[in-house]
Order: structure tokens, then C-alpha cells, then sequence
């Protein structure tokens, strides 16, 4: 049932009796197009007050927030990609833009952030949706698990490894190895690699959480300077 209210109201009296009674009448509220309505005659009461005096218009605010508040419990958690699908016919059909259900709803999972901003709010500064949602999204942000920088370090000696390993096969040495006679050049270039690849192996498994052995001699370099049939024998 929509609700009735005076949009010029004549004291700051009258403003507080009308939005605690928006605010309980909308407690039981399931239909989002009353809801809608009654904010939309909270936002002619804001401009009356705008244009006439700035007093009262914080209380206003927070009546709109809480109506805000209100359509996203009824709106309830989207799917993944989009609406729910039980919203598509009811909902989508109300005309409410994608980005103000994404606003209610985060509100609606957020109602301490949106009674702080409240009670930190003035008549010159009401709470405006806008800051509220900003203030939900730095919350989050700082919220977050801190960073793994140990973790972190494992994965990049890892990537490094991979790349050593990368590279010794993109010189084919699993062909040349076979090959009696290879040339010094590739050779030389080859060995190279292997001793990346041993000294990032031995630095990997020296800083593995719970190794207990640690690389104390430097890695013997593969090639050396010998012929494949030397190495071979």
C-alpha cells in the first residue's frame, strides 16, 4: 500500500513524525514499487527543504538510505553475472537501473556502514548513497587478507625455475645431448643454462618451509669445457 505523505512539511517537527513513520511502515513493506514511491516523496520533501531552509534534510537523508536499505533485502543477493532469476520478471520490470540495485544490495549487506555514515552525517552533509557505497568498497578493501610475501617469493623462484628449464628446451638439448659432436657455441650456451637451472634448484629446495638442509657448496657446472664423448663415458 503506498504511503501518504506531505511533501512541504511546516516544522522540523513534522519532518521527524514523517520519516519515523516511513521508516516503520517500511519494516513490512514487501512491494520495491511502494517502496520507490515513498522515497521518491522523501526526495521532494529534501528538495522543499533545499530551496525553504538545510535543517531537517540529514534526517531525510537517512529515511531515503534506509528506504535504499529496505529494496535490498527484497532484492536479496544476485547471481553471478546478473539478476537472480526469480528477479527478472518481477524486478526487471520496475525500471531500476543495474547500478542501483548493485548499490542497494551492497547496502542491504552492509546496514552498520550505512547507520555509521548516517550518524556521522549534518544537514549540510547528509548521507548520500554515493558516499555510502564508497565507504562500504574502502571497507572492503582494507579488509582484505595482507599478502603472502613469502608465498610470493616461492611462486617467482618457481616461474624462474620453469623458465631455466624453458630454455634449456628451447635449445633442443634433449636431441643434442645424443649427438656425438656438438658445437662449442651451442655447447657453451647450453652449460650456461644448466647452471642456472642447478643453482635455482638448489636455491629453491634450500628455502622450502621445513627443509632442514641447506646448498653450502656451490653447483658443479655440467660441461666444463669437456667433449660429448668425454661426458658420455
Amino acid at each position: 500500500m503506498s504511503l501518504v505523505l506531505a511533501t512541504e512539511p511546516s516544522s522540523l517537527v513534522a519532518v521527524e513524525d514523517q520519516c519515523v513513520s516511513v521508516e516503520t511502515w517500511a519494516e513490512s513493506v514487501t512491494s520495491i514499487p511502494d517502496l520507490r514511491d515513498a522515497g521518491s516523496k522523501l526526495a521532494a520533501i529534501d528538495k522543499y527543504l533545499d530551496l525553504t531552509s538545510t535543517k531537517g534534510r540529514a534526517r531525510v537523508a537517512a529515511a531515503q538510505r534506509r528506504l535504499e536499505l529496505r529494496i535490498g533485502v527484497l532484492l536479496g543477493p544476485a547471481e553471478r553475472g546478473g539478476d537472480r532469476k526469480s528477479d527478472q520478471v518481477s524486478h526487471d520490470l520496475l525500471d531500476l537501473p543495474a547500478y542501483q540495485k548493485a548499490d542497494f544490495r551492497r547496502m542491504a549487506e552492509n546496514p552498520d556502514a550505512v547507520e555509521e555514515a548516517i550518524a556521522a552525517s549534518t544537514d549540510e552533509a547528509p548521507a548520500s548513497r554515493r558516499k555510502i557505497t564508497q565507504a562500504i568498497k574502502r571497507k572492503a578493501s582494507t579488509s582484505q587478507e595482507p599478502v603472502d610475501l613469502e608465498d610470493q617469493e616461492r611462486r617467482a623462484r618457481c616461474s624462474a625455475l620453469f623458465v631455466a628449464f624453458e630454455r634449456l628446451s628451447t635449445h633442443g638439448v634433449i636431441a643434442t645431448l645424443a649427438v656425438e659432436e656438438m658445437p662449442d657455441e651451442l655447447r657453451h650456451r647450453i652449460d650456461q643454462h644448466l647452471n642456472n637451472a642447478v643453482e635455482f634448484v638448489l636455491n629453491f629446495r634450500a628455502a622450502w618451509p621445513g627443509n632442514s638442509s641447506a646448498a653450502t657448496s656451490p653447483a658443479k657446472k655440467p660441461g666444463g669445457g669437456a667433449t660429448n664423448k668425454e661426458r658420455t663415458r
